[in-house]
């Protein structure tokens, strides 16, 4: 069973996809969409041959090895397979931006849970040419935004820069209650002007429900 990150990730993957899960860990991702018939085809890759070791391992005890191919790979540049949509979960903004960077080839779809600096990640997004198709925020012993991108064009505002376009209210209360104390302490102008923000947002979700 996934846990609800990789349940909320699983369920923004496009149907009948060809899948690169970067960083696999156990390829519990893969595995779950193999299973469940939610993929064309399932590629699980990883940077360490230890960690690849014990993927290989769990794969071949659901008796997917003929399925679910596996690759010691750091990030993309090393692929040479097509593949249309790729998560990067469990990894930081700069390491996130190397991966992509280094890409020789970018998918349609990308399907991102990234674990710090959330604005400068969706500025560089919109700047690589994609756009928000969906974005989801769960609860899962911490608060994860996991966003799936398509290429394309839009126009973001400074409030879905900096805090997304999800509709979890409680993940903007939560954020506020957060910039709160810092202003508190900080009495900084740009703390005042993201609760300004939070609390429009807060608003527009609540008349929205």
């Amino acid at each position: 069973m996934l846990s609800p990150r990789l349940q909320a990730i699983a369920t923004l993957v496009p149907k009948d996809s060809t899948l690169v899960d970067v960083g696999t860990d156990h390829a519990y991702l893969p595995i779950y969409l193999v299973e469940n018939s939610l993929v064309k085809k399932a590629y699980a890759t990883d940077i360490s041959p230890q960690v690849i070791k014990f993927t290989k391992e769990n794969i071949a005890n659901h008796h997917l090895s003929n399925q679910i191919k596996v690759y010691v790979a750091d990030g993309l540049k090393d692929l040479d397979f097509t593949y249309d949509t790729v998560v990067l979960a469990g990894m930081g903004f700069f390491t996130i931006q190397r991966i992509l960077k280094e890409s020789l080839t970018l998918p349609s779809t990308l399907i991102i849970e990234c674990q710090s600096k959330l604005a400068e990640l969706r500025l560089f997004m919109h700047n690589l040419g994609y756009k928000i198709a969906e974005e989801v925020v769960i609860w899962d012993k911490f608060y994860y935004a996991i966003i799936k991108y398509q290429k394309g064009k839009e126009t973001l505002t400074e409030a879905q820069i900096l805090f997304g376009k999800s509709n979890n209210i409680l993940y903007f209360e939560d954020l506020k209650k957060k910039y709160l104390k810092i202003y508190t302490q900080s009495k900084q102008a740009k703390y005042q002007k993201y609760l300004l923000l939070l609390d429009e947002i807060i608003e527009k979700k609540s008349v929205a429900k």
